[in-house]
């Protein structure tokens, strides 16, 4: 038993490629010798050279492996199918980050056995398609240059090559998998013969409807994290400005500014932004303007943008930053207020119509489907079940409507 662990061991590689394989062919060849054995019987029915005896024993035997074919083969096939498929993609996967990895021992670099499990491997499946594609979509990078600074405004802390090669490489999957699974599944689904020209140009579709929709949603999600970023820093802007209008006026150096900003912990989304500045002052050199220039460009909030531009300019022009910073603080508050007034007034609204909408006129209803039921003149429909309409239906349909119509206030 140690010699075979030896052997195993040594022929890893070899093993998962031959097991992948297997998995592979034995898939393919039970699909293969199903889809023949149901062919040729529905040939021999088709030839009409057959007696009526010998018509009922291949009747029965193509129902019988339609049926096998159905419950036994096609789910086998695809298990097979998948399986062979995983096992070769992350064995390829596997050998490129073994080759990549090295393992660099010293005695001055050593760490204790507690810190062996923070060690590990994480799987970032970017970093497996940039090594699998990362020189092969070099001449893509230029024409994704909107995507390269909506994952900056995102604060996705992936490289632009590395997400630009996993965005190729989900798409390329999601192309393969429907298009090797679902000319197995569809002459099942849909009822037709396996060499069906129809099921080839439908699976052929879906597999690019599938890859299109990988692409899309791969592509706009960092937009979509770039939104949820700017409503909290827009929230809080107020309260981010009044904090460096303080600090300034207590006559606070702009570095250590920008570094008390970064330490707040309430303020995620702000402090993220504040860090990138303070890192490429602290740890790449740069000058603070030079570095708030470079970074505000990947800030989500437009404000914001314009309250650290305005500062960097009021520095330059030699003016007082501290008035600059009252100033902007008292024109955010005023606009601050300003919305809050036309969300009161809109609120005052939308309450006046859910009074007149939920209140005033299910009572008037309930008095006229009673009044109609009583003298017997309800038409063709009954105001029995006009009333359960309206009481069971029709109030909560107009209550969640004015609920969603009401949760879009917001005051930034």
């Amino acid at each position: 038993m140690p010699k075979l662990k030896d052997l195993f061991k040594r022929n890893q590689s070899q093993l998962a490629t031959v097991i992948g394989v297997l998995l592979l062919v034995l898939g393919v060849s039970f699909w293969g010798y199903s889809v023949f054995a149901i062919h040729e019987r529905e040939q021999m029915l088709k030839s009409g050279t057959l007696t009526i005896e010998e018509m009922w024993r291949y009747e029965g035997s193509l129902g019988w492996w339609i049926n096998i074919y159905n419950t036994f083969f096609s789910p086998l096939t695809v298990v097979l199918v998948a399986f062979g498929i995983v096992v070769l993609v992350s064995h390829l996967l596997m050998t490129r980050v073994h080759k990549k990895h090295v393992i660099v021992s010293s005695a001055d670099n050593v760490k204790p056995a507690s810190d062996k499990n923070s060690e590990r491997l994480k799987i970032e499946p970017w970093v497996y398609a940039y090594r699998l594609l990362g020189k092969r979509i070099k001449r893509l990078l230029p024409h994704f240059k909107d995507l390269h600074i909506e994952l900056k405004k995102a604060g996705v802390n992936i490289a632009f090559p590395a997400y630009l090669s996993f965005m190729m490489l989900a798409a390329i999957v999601a192309f393969i998998v429907p298009i090797v699974l679902l000319p197995l599944l569809l002459p099942t689904i849909l009822g037709t013969t396996y060499f069906d020209l129809g099921n080839l140009i439908l699976s052929l579709m879906l597999a690019a409807l599938s890859a299109v929709f990988t692409l899309i949603i791969i592509y706009v999600y960092p937009g979509i994290k770039s939104s949820n970023r700017r409503i909290p820093i827009e929230t809080n802007l107020p309260y981010i400005s009044s904090f460096l209008t303080l600090l300034s006026s207590s006559n606070v150096p702009p570095r250590t500014i920008f570094r008390s900003v970064a330490k707040i912990d309430t303020l995620r989304e702000v402090r993220h932004d504040f860090s990138n500045i303070v890192r490429d002052v602290e740890i790449f050199g740069q000058d603070l303007l030079t570095s708030i220039t470079e970074n505000v460009k990947y800030i989500p909030s437009k404000k914001l943008k314009e309250i650290l531009s305005g500062y960097v300019a009021t520095v330059k022009t030699g003016g007082d930053t501290t008035e600059y910073l009252r100033i902007s603080t008292d024109n955010i508050m005023k606009e601050r207020m300003v919305k809050l007034d036309l969300m009161l007034e809109s609120l005052s609204a939308m309450a006046e119509i859910y009074i007149m909408v939920l209140v005033a006129m299910p009572l008037l209803f309930v008095v006229l489907f009673a009044t109609l039921g009583t003298l017997g003149q309800g038409g063709t429909m009954n105001p029995a079940f006009l009333l359960y309409l309206l009481t069971y239906v029709g109030i909560p349909i107009i209550a969640s409507i004015l609920t969603v119509v009401v949760s879009t206030f917001n005051v930034s």
